[in-house]
C-alpha cells in the first residue's frame, strides 16, 4: 500500500513557541507589573496623542475661526485666551511625555517593550488640509507635522534651543532617531537627534534650512 506523504504543516511537533523570557518573569514574579505599567503607558501614550491634536489645531483655521468669534462675541482677548489654552495643553503634554518616559523604562526594565511612538493620524479627526499634511487620508504619519509645529511655535527660541525642544518631545524610543529627523541625515551623517544634527558642522546647515523652511510657511 502506497503511503501518503505526510504534510509537515500536520506534525504535532511543528508549534509556535513562546519565549522562555517570559516564563523568566513569571518566576521573578515580574510579568504583572510589567505589563500593568505597558498597559498604564499605552492609555497615557494615547491621551499625549490626543492633546498633540489639540494643540495642533492652531494650524486649523476653520478651529480657529470658531475660537475666535466665541471669544470676540464675549468680548474677550482672542490673543490672551488662545495663548492660555495652549499654555494648559502644553503644560500637560511635558507632563506626559516625561512620565511616558519613565513607565516605558520600568517596562524596558522589567523585560518587555513598549511602542510609545505617536500613532499614525487617520481620516475623520475632525482636523482639515490646513493642517499641512496631519490628518489627510487614512494612516498618515503625524511625524513631520509634530515636528513643524513645534519649530512654528517656537520663534522666540535660537536654532540650538529649538533643536532641544524638539529633541525632548520627539526623542522617544530608545537607539532609535527622533521622530521627524529626516532619514537622509541618520544615514549620511550617523545623528539620531536634532542637537546632534545640529552640532555637527556637515549637517548644521541642513538644520537651518528645515527650521527656516517652516517658519517661512507661516
Amino acid at each position: 500500500m502506497r503511503r501518503r506523504k505526510k504534510d509537515p504543516g500536520d506534525d504535532s511537533n511543528l508549534r509556535p513557541v513562546v519565549g522562555l523570557g517570559i516564563a523568566e518573569m513569571e518566576r521573578r514574579r515580574t510579568l504583572r507589573k510589567a505589563v500593568v505599567l505597558r498597559m498604564e503607558c499605552r492609555k497615557l501614550v494615547a491621551e499625549r496623542d490626543a492633546v498633540w491634536a489639540e494643540l495642533m489645531k492652531s494650524n486649523d483655521v476653520e478651529w480657529f475661526d470658531k475660537f475666535a468669534m466665541k471669544m470676540l462675541r464675549a468680548k474677550r482677548s482672542v490673543h490672551e485666551n488662545l495663548q492660555s489654552h495652549f499654555d494648559v495643553l502644553d503644560k500637560r503634554l511635558r507632563t506626559l511625555v516625561v512620565r511616558i518616559r519613565e513607565l516605558a523604562q520600568q517596562v524596558f526594565d522589567l523585560g518587555l517593550t513598549v511602542d510609545i511612538r505617536p500613532r499614525p493620524v487617520t481620516a475623520g479627526t475632525g482636523t482639515s488640509s490646513d493642517l499641512q499634511g496631519v490628518g489627510l487620508g487614512r494612516n498618515v504619519n503625524p511625524a513631520p507635522g509634530y515636528r513643524d509645529f513645534l519649530i512654528r511655535s517656537s520663534g522666540n527660541l535660537s536654532n540650538a534651543q529649538l533643536c532641544g525642544r524638539l529633541d525632548f518631545y520627539l526623542d522617544l524610543a530608545r537607539d532609535q532617531p527622533a521622530i521627524g529627523l529626516p532619514e537622509n541625515w541618520v544615514t549620511k551623517f550617523g545623528v539620531k537627534k536634532y542637537s546632534e544634527a545640529y552640532e555637527d558642522p556637515k549637517c548644521r546647515a541642513l538644520v537651518q534650512k528645515l527650521i527656516a523652511k517652516v517658519k517661512h510657511e507661516l
